[in-house]
């Protein structure tokens, strides 16, 4: 039973694609982009439902809302740039990290991840542009 009184929510068999953004407080436009993805896959055509249909998609639109509430560009309210605390987050120094990844290891040990994409500006790039990792498999 859960606190509410309610049932378990909605689980899903489909692999996982897992988009997060705004690390970094000044990149507002990975808040544009990401409203753009939203709306996209709200709408009724063959390409959403198609990608609805064979994934699920889940969205963390904010990962740094203090530092965006004081209007900082990169770093928390302690001066740290949560994009460089992956390795070893605290729960208590940088939670909204901390929660990100373990809802990322969840869906990567239950085989469900397909990708995490998580979205940034550049302050000297135009255009669209994609940095990603490798990986052997």
């Amino acid at each position: 039973m859960y606190p509410n009184g309610g049932e378990r929510p909605a689980t899903f068999d489909k692999p996982v694609i897992f988009i997060s953004s705004r690390v970094h407080c000044g990149e507002t436009c990975a808040s544009f982009f990401m409203q753009g993805m939203f709306d996209f896959l709200s709408q009724y055509n063959i390409q959403s439902n198609l990608l609805l249909q064979h994934f699920v998609f889940k969205f963390v639109p904010l990962l740094n809302p203090d530092g965006v509430a004081r209007g900082y560009w990169r770093n928390d309210t302690q001066g740290l740039n949560l994009n460089r605390q992956y390795a070893d987050p605290d729960p208590i120094l940088h939670p909204t990290i901390y929660a990100v990844k373990a809802a990322i290891l969840h869906e990567y040990a239950q085989g469900k991840l397909f990708a995490y994409v998580d979205l940034h500006g550049h302050a000297t790039k135009r255009g669209h542009f994609v940095f990603g990792n490798t990986m052997k498999d």
